[in-house]
């Protein structure tokens, strides 16, 4: 894992709000804590939106 997405990189990927990310975090996907900012595995985000997709 060499690089992880923050908050609003995230909302940008899923074109969602930041405070959509903020919300749900915890129930779709794990985040790292680096002081006050979550960071995530863009593969983690990436994996989750392609099991949501429709055959």
């Amino acid at each position: 894992m060499d690089e992880l997405w923050t908050v609003q990189d995230v909302a940008s990927y899923l074109r969602k709000p930041a405070s959509w990310v903020y919300d749900n975090h915890k129930r779709y996907f794990r985040a790292a804590r680096a002081g006050r900012a979550l960071l995530f595995s863009p593969e983690e985000i990436k994996e989750w939106v392609r099991g949501r997709m429709r055959p």
